[in-house]
């Protein structure tokens, strides 16, 4: 449709409307696409730590048996930010691995309650923003609506 505006005979100011729009919308597309797959994965690891969490005060077999894997699992969502969270979540990390190595049940639970909190909290705010971005999708919609009715 851009490419042939020029032949409806659309005027320039609403030519440029319509391509910020396509421009916003691309990128909304990127970014949607990319905190919709960050969004799942952490809700994975949501859902993992909730069936940990119902066991943790019996024993800590459950999170000893999945502990390498979700610790993968988080390092890599962690990588490539150099924010806060990430490095709080990696100390977090650490301190519950000790834990574990230590075999100190109350430690364990300590540590796991901590991480636990700090993953649930990333994963509200992921889910926070992914909201937020969706509410913008209506908004990039307008313009496009302007030209769809011009032709």
């Amino acid at each position: 449709v851009g490419d042939n505006l020029n032949k409806f005979g659309i005027d320039p100011v609403r030519k440029d409307k319509f391509e910020k729009g396509v421009s916003a919308l691309s990128d909304l597309n990127e970014n949607l696409m990319s905190q919709i797959e960050s969004h799942g994965k952490w809700q994975d690891i949501d859902v993992l730590l909730r069936l940990i969490e119902a066991s943790i005060s019996r024993d800590s077999v459950e999170l000893e048996l999945t502990w390498p894997d979700l610790k993968l699992r988080v390092s890599e969502l962690c990588e490539n930010t150099h924010d806060s969270w990430a490095q709080v979540l990696s100390d977090d990390s650490k301190k519950l691995e000790e834990a574990i190595s230590s075999n100190d049940p109350n430690s364990i639970r300590r540590c796991f309650q901590r991480y636990r909190s700090r993953v649930g909290y990333r994963f509200y705010q992921v889910d926070y923003a992914l909201k937020e971005l969706c509410g913008k999708l209506h908004r990039v919609g307008d313009p496009l609506t302007t030209v769809l009715e011009m032709t």
